[in-house]
C-alpha cells in the first residue's frame, strides 16, 4: 500500500495515481486541505496496536503501508478555527 500525501491542487500527483489505477496496485491519498474529515482509529490489546485512516468509504490499516510519498507542492493553508490552540 502507497500512501500519497499532497493537496487537491496537486495534479502531477494524479499521474502516478492513474498509473496505480491502471495496474491495479493499492494506494491512498491524504489531501491536507481535508485533514479534518479523516478519522484515525487506534486500539490496544495487549501488546499489539490495531490503527487505521478512514476518508469517506475508504479506509487503510497503517500496518499496510509499505511507502509514504509525501508531496508539498505548494503551501498548505490551515484554517485558524480548527485547530486548537492558533490564534
Amino acid at each position: 500500500m502507497l500512501l500519497i500525501i499532497t493537496n487537491k491542487e496537486d495534479f502531477t500527483a494524479d499521474y502516478p495515481i492513474s498509473s496505480l489505477i491502471e495496474k491495479q496496485l493499492p494506494y491512498f491519498r491524504i489531501n491536507s486541505e481535508d485533514i479534518q474529515d479523516y478519522i484515525v482509529r487506534l486500539s490496544f490489546a495487549n501488546t499489539h496496536l490495531d490503527s487505521e485512516i478512514q476518508y469517506r468509504n475508504k479506509k487503510i490499516v497503517l500496518s499496510e503501508i509499505k511507502a509514504v510519498w509525501y508531496r508539498r507542492a505548494i503551501s498548505p493553508v490551515i484554517d485558524q478555527g480548527t485547530v486548537p490552540g492558533c490564534v
